[in-house]
């Protein structure tokens, strides 16, 4: 009897070291992934914002160039005053062009746009952009991430809760059941970290 006893709580004592060791580190990650995954909805949230603020500065000269052509077509502005108006139209429409190239790479990045379409400068360079869509999605990998760290969690704290049940247990065949319980449970929380763990370093 307790030679058996000894048994399970030297068994019990490894499991919980293993399983508290490996629950320290999936609650590292966890916290990392969450607190990306908050900075990624942030920028994406920024990103957005910055594209409609474009989208509303296009608006305005749309509507001051629409302004100017109807004039023009219908003869109120003629004269040599015309040119100038014309010139301007021609402005608003370059304008209006570079605005949609910018809209464009603020939603959905500088390396999807391509060299050829980079229009809007970070610090003084092209090229710089994540967009508001590619935020979108690494939030959604980081919290897919986070799952997975989540359940581990929830497993690897199931089993060290059945590991000290085991301690304070003094009959064999429920300590046994326990045990095996612990195991799966144990068994599958590792698993899935170490799933977790080798999908991580996509990430750095």
């Amino acid at each position: 009897m307790n030679i058996q006893k000894n048994k399970y709580e030297i068994l019990c004592s490894v499991f919980l070291s293993i399983f508290a060791a490996i629950l320290a580190v999936n609650n590292l990650l966890a916290n990392k992934f969450g607190e990306d995954e908050i900075i990624a909805q942030n920028q994406s949230a920024n990103a957005y914002q910055w594209h409609n603020s474009k989208s509303i500065k296009k608006t305005i000269l749309e509507n001051q160039r629409n302004l100017l052509t109807l004039l023009l077509r219908s003869g109120t502005i003629s004269g040599k005053n015309s040119k100038v108006f014309e010139q301007q139209v021609i402005f608003f429409d370059k304008e209006i062009s570079r605005y949609n190239k910018e809209k464009k790479e603020i939603l959905l990045g500088s390396n999807q746009v391509g060299k050829a379409n980079w229009a809007q400068k970070i610090d003084g360079k092209l090229g710089q952009i994540m967009g508001a869509k590619e935020w979108t999605k690494k939030a959604e990998k980081l919290n897919q991430q986070g799952d997975y760290h989540d359940i581990s969690t929830l497993l690897l704290q199931i089993s060290l809760v059945l590991c000290a049940i085991i301690l304070v247990l003094h009959t064999d065949k429920i300590k046994s059941t326990l045990f095996s319980i612990m195991l799966v449970f144990g068994g599958i929380g590792t698993s899935t970290f170490l799933y977790a763990l080798s999908s991580s370093f996509s990430f750095f």
